[in-house]
């Protein structure tokens, strides 16, 4: 699994799926029901700390399945990547610059809530196709359903559901030339902040009224590191494999943050990174 992370850390899962289509889907969850296992969603691997043990059970991963400009809302496969929605919205004079940032698939960004410079995936989501990955159905749920909060999802707690299908709008409107200048510069603004090298972005949440990185500089944990994990020194809330990380690296490096801006601030920091396998 280090091949499919961000990160490039994790071990050998049993058995990995690449579903390109429903049919494709069918055949992967009767595969998972006639030996007894675990299915687990992946999406690109760019929020997620994946175990050195691996994963006893099936990974799957859904393929782009492309984007759909109907009836006045976005229609998008899961497997779909946000810089490519907002590139294709941008052609189409719909407003969606500051999501061009984020490195991961839609399904995997509807799970996390995942946003930028002020707005998030639950702006825009108006309904989405589910699968219940015990049962194979696709069900249609309403935005409502996700009860998003800031980087959270139902789907945190509902893990047997896997997000199939997006139907997307709300987008502001704009000439293309001025949306996708918007996206360059904010594209240069995010280069000069954020640290070169292997990471999986924001590390822990930001509390309310706070920021993640400004609490664990103040706890002086720039440029810690445990093995090869290293808190970035340019940005305290990245936390990066400089060479040869294990999960347990990572994990470790996590506690001591946590417990450092607890003891100072009284604030338990909140993983965005999600711990995946065995």
């Amino acid at each position: 699994m280090a091949k499919h992370t961000t990160l490039r850390i994790g071990g050998l899962a049993d058995f990995f799926a690449l579903v390109k289509n429903a049919s494709d889907l069918d055949r992967c969850l009767a595969f998972a029901r006639e030996r007894g296992l675990k299915v687990l969603p992946f999406g690109g691997g760019s929020n997620t700390l994946f175990s050195s043990k691996g994963f006893r059970g099936l990974v799957l991963r859904l393929a782009n399945e492309g984007i759909d400009f109907s009836n006045g809302k976005v229609c998008v496969g899961a497997g779909e990547s946000w810089p490519a929605v907002a590139r294709a919205c941008a052609g189409k004079g719909l407003d969606c610059a500051p999501m061009a940032g984020i490195p991961g698939t839609v399904g995997a960004a509807v799970f996390g809530n995942a946003g930028a410079h002020g707005v998030c995936v639950g702006d825009f989501l108006q309904s989405a196709e589910i699968v219940d990955l015990q049962t194979g159905k696709i069900l249609r749920k309403k935005a409502e359903w996700f009860q998003f909060a800031p980087r959270f999802s139902v789907l945190q707690r509902r893990r047997h559901f896997m997000v199939w299908r997006v139907w997307l709008g709300n987008f502001p409107e704009n000439a293309p030339v001025k949306i996708a200048e918007k996206i360059t510069q904010l594209a240069r603004e995010r280069r000069a902040k954020q640290p070169v090298g292997f990471s999986a972005g924001s590390f822990f949440k930001n509390p309310p009224g706070k920021f993640a990185g400004a609490l664990l500089e103040s706890c002086g944990l720039k440029g810690l590191k445990i093995g090869g994990a290293q808190i970035s020194p340019q940005h305290a809330n990245f936390f990066l494999n400089i060479g040869g990380a294990t999960f347990e690296d990572f994990r470790q490096l996590a506690t001591i943050a946590q417990e450092k801006v607890l003891a100072k601030f009284q604030i338990k920091l909140e993983r965005e990174v999600q711990f995946l396998g065995d």
